[in-house]
């Protein structure tokens, strides 16, 4: 499908509805929106969720049943706050007008908002796996995509949440904009953003599209790794529960941002899994893909895309975390002051023109792992109206990009949730004890 149309602003269309014809606003979609759609297979679609376990008191009755009717009706009295919930997205074709937002004609809050029970016995990791099963089911896209799946039987009276939003709806931070707005204490009405041409933001003046042609070339000459593989059906959800203020202490102490911490533990977490797998750590190039929100402070709530991203080695060689942690301290921000943060989405808006997109994502070798960080409440929040124990969010996967790693902060707590193919990664257990291991390296540090 040739997808080489963007144009600016909304759409009047007129449209018959029986006798009558009513006039329906229908918002384009941006090219970072179609790049999400267009990179997908029918097999593994560009999913996002958050994953919450909620105080169950007042969302269970007496007899330990979901108050299942009455949250639905809850639901469904915010969804005017968030209009974007009750469209879908059109891809015309090539003489069919752009790629636009349309309101569904038809709609069920009992198809969006659904009970899941777990397959497994205990708590969260139960409620991941099953995260991790829901993550990969395509959308109808005839319909709304989204979910929000209510999980009962965890235990001490607890309530799982799992909402699922494919990724053309909103980015990380609009996803917990619209999660605040939908289910939180009080709604916050998200617009849907006006149109806008793919153009670098402010003070970012090396937006040249050799930028984008580098990050291609690397896609040719880069050596190949064992850790790109063809994202399939199966999946791996699993998350590390970190103290914030102890990941601070650590950033400060060695000149750092969290995030460069997160990278750090990431980059110790793949070398173990490298060595177990006997590649050798010296000759291979393992780069993860930073994403940078292009919201700026004040800005509305809007739902859609605004991200854009820079590249980072990672230092699998160097021997120790404290090593790994100031080489990404200089690295990352010598990154942030070189690259444009949206060169790669440029280039990706010209190759899906050309309907090459898909296919280069599952062959590229620029890119092994996926990054993301993103600040959430200082505080404990409500959800449903009920207390927010916990709550983690989780990364899609794209082509062959089978490993994501997504930082929530929340209420003093640094979560890092792990997103993997099943099969591309047997040994996941490797990666996440070469994590924890050098947290416990780089806490000792600070509190010695």
């Amino acid at each position: 499908m040739a997808l080489g149309y963007l144009y600016g602003g909304p759409a009047l269309v007129r449209t018959a509805v029986g006798r009558e014809t009513v006039m329906r606003s229908q918002a384009e979609l941006s090219a970072e929106d179609v790049l999400n759609l267009t990179v997908e297979t029918a097999g593994t679609p560009v999913n996002v969720a958050a994953v919450a376990v909620l105080d169950g008191d007042t969302l269970l009755d007496g007899a330990g049943r979901l108050r299942t009717a009455e949250i639905r009706s809850f639901v469904a009295s915010r969804l005017p706050a968030v209009p974007r919930l009750r469209q879908t997205p059109v891809l015309p074709g090539l003489f069919g007008g752009p790629p636009r937002w349309r309101n569904v004609t038809r709609f069920r809050i009992e198809d969006h908002v659904q009970v899941a029970e777990l397959t497994e016995t205990g708590g969260e990791d139960a409620l991941l796996i099953l995260a991790a099963r829901l993550i990969a089911r395509p959308f109808e896209r005839s319909q709304p995509l989204w979910r929000l799946w209510l999980v009962p039987g965890l235990p001490e009276r607890r309530v799982g949440v799992v909402f699922l939003l494919h990724h053309v709806v909103a980015d990380g931070m609009a996803s917990i904009q619209m999660i605040t707005s939908l289910l939180g204490a009080t709604p916050q009405p998200m617009a849907a953003p006006p149109f806008r041409p793919l153009t670098p933001p402010p003070g970012d003046r090396r937006g040249h599209a050799a930028d984008g042609l580098l990050i291609l070339a690397r896609s040719w000459w880069a050596p190949r790794s064992s850790l790109n593989a063809l994202v399939g059906t199966r999946r791996r959800v699993v998350c590390l529960h970190l103290d914030l203020a102890a990941a601070k202490a650590i950033a400060h102490r060695h000149g750092g941002t969290v995030n460069d911490v997160v990278l750090a533990l990431a980059a110790g977490g793949v070398r173990a899994l490298l060595h177990g797998r006997g590649d050798p750590l010296a000759a291979l190039h393992v780069t993860t893909s930073v994403a940078v929100s292009l919201r700026t402070p004040g800005m509305a709530p809007e739902t859609g895309n605004r991200t854009g991203g820079f590249l980072v080695r990672l230092p699998i060689a160097e021997p120790g975390p404290a090593e790994r942690l100031r080489h990404l301290a200089v690295s990352t921000a010598e990154a942030k002051r070189s690259q444009s943060v949206t060169a790669g989405n440029r280039i990706l808006v010209a190759l899906a023109r050309l309907g090459v997109v898909r296919w280069l994502s599952r062959h590229q070798r620029a890119t092994q792992v996926m990054e993301s960080n993103m600040v959430g409440p200082p505080a404990t929040v409500t959800m449903l109206g009920a207390p927010v124990l916990d709550v983690v969010a989780v990364g899609s996967l794209v082509g062959n990009v089978a490993l994501s790693v997504v930082t929530l902060s929340y209420a003093g707590r640094l979560n890092i949730t792990v997103h993997a193919d099943a099969a591309a990664f047997p040994d996941l257990p490797v990666l996440l004890a070469g994590i924890r291991h050098d947290w416990a390296v780089l806490a000792a540090d600070i509190s010695s």
